[in-house]
C-alpha cells in the first residue's frame, strides 16, 4: 500500500513491493522490432531496486571529446595555418548562398506572430509557440520550392567546409505517398543540416530556435513546426498542425521529427515521444551518424564544449564523416496504430539495432534536471552524477514524482553537498532532518549503494 515521505514541505507516495506489478522494458533491443514485456521490477529486493535505479549503464548526455593534448594541439596549428583559410572561404559564402535562397524563397509572405510568454506554461522561461496559423497550413509555391530544393547543394558544401569531406547517404528517402513522416535519432545541431543537404523537408523544432541569429527564414522555408517542450498547450497545438499537415493532401514535403525531443551523444536512443506516431501512419526511420576525428558533434548539457567549440574544433579537423541511413519503411499494426507509444518504442528498437547501441529511459527530463544544475552553477564534474532515468525511478520504486520535485531535490541537495557533490552521513541527516541513532544510520546505510560513505545525487534521489 502507499506511504508518504515528507522532505522539505514535499511529499512523496511510495509503494511497497506487495503493489500490483508493472511492465519494464529490456535495456536492450532484441532481435525482434515487437516490444516484449518484462517481469515486474516490484518483486525484486529493495537492495537491487536501489542499485538499478543508480546505476544507469549509459549516459547519453555527456561529450566524448578527449582534452586537448600536445599532438592535438600540433594537429590543430597545421592545420589552422594551411586549410582553415580555405575551409573559411567556403564557410561564408555556402552558407550565405542558402540564407539567401531561403530569404528569397519566403519573400512577401506574411509575419507569423511573436512568441509570447504564457505565464500557465510552468517553465522558467519557456516561451509558447502557436504553429497553427492558416497561412502556414499551405505549401510553399512551386517556385518557392524549387529555390528551397537549391539549397541541398549550398548545405553539403557548408558541411564540407566543416570537415566533413565523406558525406554518404545509404538508402533512399521514400515519396511522400509510402511515408508522409521521417523519424531520426538526434545526436547533434548539424543533424537537420544533414538531412537538408538530402533533399527537401520539413521539420517540427524547439521554440528555442528562433533565437538563431539570421536562422528565421532557414526556419520558414523549411516550414517547421515549432513548439514549446515545456508546455502542455504548445505542445497540444503542434499536434493538431502536425496531424493536419500529414493527413492533408497538399504536396507538402515529408516531415522529419526527431522524437528523442533533445539530443544526445549518440551512445543510445532514449525514450520516444509519441508525437510523431500519434497519426498512425507508416513512418521511415532515419540514422545520423557521425564518424569524428578530434571532436564529438554532440551538443549536449551534461559537460563537454559548447556549439562555438564544437565549430571551432571542426574546422581544425582533419577530416570527418557523416553518414544519413534511410531504413525500410515502417508500417504499423493494428494494435500500433492504437498505441502510439508501442508504435514508438517499436520503431525505437528497429533504429538502435540498426544502430548497434542501447535502448534507455533517460528523455527530456533528464536535460531539464542538468539546466537545472547549471543555473545553480553546480561544478562540471559533478555531471556525470546526474545521470538518473527518472522513468526507472518511477516505475522501479513506483514514486509519484515530478521533474519540479527532481529540481527541488538537487536544489537542496547542492545546498547541503557543497562543491563535491556528496553528502556525508551527516549532511544526510542534517538534510532529511532527522536524528542520529541505529535506525537513521541503517537507512544512510540503505541509501549507500556502493558503499562508500557517501551518497552522489543518483543515490540520494534513489
Amino acid at each position: 500500500m502507499p506511504f508518504p515521505i515528507r522532505f522539505g514541505g514535499r511529499r512523496l507516495d511510495l509503494c511497497d513491493t506487495d503493489d500490483h506489478a508493472k511492465s519494464h522494458q529490456s535495456s536492450i533491443p532484441g532481435d525482434s522490432a515487437v516490444l516484449e514485456m518484462q517481469p515486474s521490477e516490484n518483486s525484486l529486493a529493495v537492495s537491487e531496486r536501489l542499485r538499478r535505479v543508480s546505476t544507469p549503464e549509459t549516459n547519453p548526455f555527456i561529450n566524448n571529446t578527449p582534452p586537448m593534448c600536445c599532438n592535438s594541439i600540433t594537429k590543430a596549428i597545421f592545420i589552422g595555418v594551411f586549410l582553415l583559410p580555405l575551409r573559411l572561404v567556403l564557410f561564408g559564402p555556402s552558407i550565405a548562398m542558402a540564407w539567401i535562397l531561403c530569404a528569397i524563397a519566403t519573400t512577401c509572405i506574411p509575419k507569423p506572430p511573436k512568441i509570447v510568454r504564457d505565464e500557465e506554461a510552468g517553465g522558467d522561461e519557456e516561451a509558447v509557440c502557436r504553429p497553427t496559423r492558416a497561412e502556414d497550413d499551405v505549401p510553399l509555391a512551386p517556385w518557392r520550392q524549387k529555390l528551397v530544393e537549391y539549397t541541398a547543394f549550398w548545405w553539403r558544401l557548408w558541411l564540407y567546409s566543416l570537415s566533413y569531406h565523406n558525406f554518404q547517404v545509404v538508402g533512399t528517402p521514400a515519396p511522400r505517398e509510402e511515408a508522409r513522416i521521417c523519424v531520426g535519432n538526434h545526436t547533434s545541431f548539424l543533424d537537420i543540416f544533414a538531412m537538408y543537404a538530402c533533399k527537401r523537408f520539413m521539420f517540427v523544432a524547439k521554440a528555442e530556435v528562433r533565437r538563431i541569429p539570421f536562422g528565421w527564414q532557414i526556419i520558414r522555408a523549411g516550414q517547421t513546426l515549432l513548439v514549446d517542450r515545456c508546455d502542455k498547450k504548445s505542445a497540444a497545438s503542434a499536434r493538431v498542425a502536425i496531424e493536419k499537415r500529414v493527413r492533408c493532401d497538399h504536396k507538402w514535403p515529408t516531415m522529419v521529427m526527431f522524437p528523442e525531443g533533445t539530443c544526445t551523444n549518440g551512445t543510445a536512443l532514449i525514450t520516444f515521444k509519441s508525437g510523431a506516431f500519434n497519426p498512425g501512419v507508416a513512418v521511415q526511420p532515419v540514422t545520423i551518424s557521425y564518424g569524428w576525428d578530434s571532436v564529438d558533434p554532440c551538443k549536449v548539457y551534461g559537460g563537454g564544449p559548447g556549439v562555438g567549440g564544437i565549430i571551432w574544433r571542426l574546422f581544425t579537423s582533419l577530416g570527418n564523416t557523416i553518414t544519413v541511413t534511410f531504413l525500410d519503411v515502417y508500417h504499423p499494426s493494428e494494435a500500433e496504430q492504437r498505441d502510439p507509444h508501442l508504435f514508438a518504442e517499436n520503431v525505437r528498437n528497429v533504429m538502435a539495432k540498426h544502430l548497434g547501441v542501447a535502448v534507455t529511459n533517460h528523455s527530456y527530463g533528464e536535460v531539464q534536471l542538468l539546466l537545472r544544475a547549471r543555473k545553480l552553477h553546480v561544478k562540471g564534474r559533478v555531471f556525470p552524477k546526474l545521470n538518473l532515468e527518472m522513468t526507472n525511478l518511477q516505475k522501479i520504486l513506483n514514486a509519484d514524482c515530478s521533474v519540479d520535485d527532481f529540481k527541488y531535490f538537487l536544489q537542496r541537495f547542492h545546498e547541503v553537498s557543497g562543491s563535491d557533490g556528496l553528502l556525508d552521513r551527516d549532511e544526510f541527516l542534517q538534510l532529511m532532518e532527522m536524528p542520529e541513532n541505529v535506525i537513521t544510520r541503517g537507512i544512510f546505510d540503505i541509501f549507500d549503494v556502493d558503499h562508500t560513505g557517501s551518497l552522489d545525487f543518483k543515490e540520494f534521489m534513489s
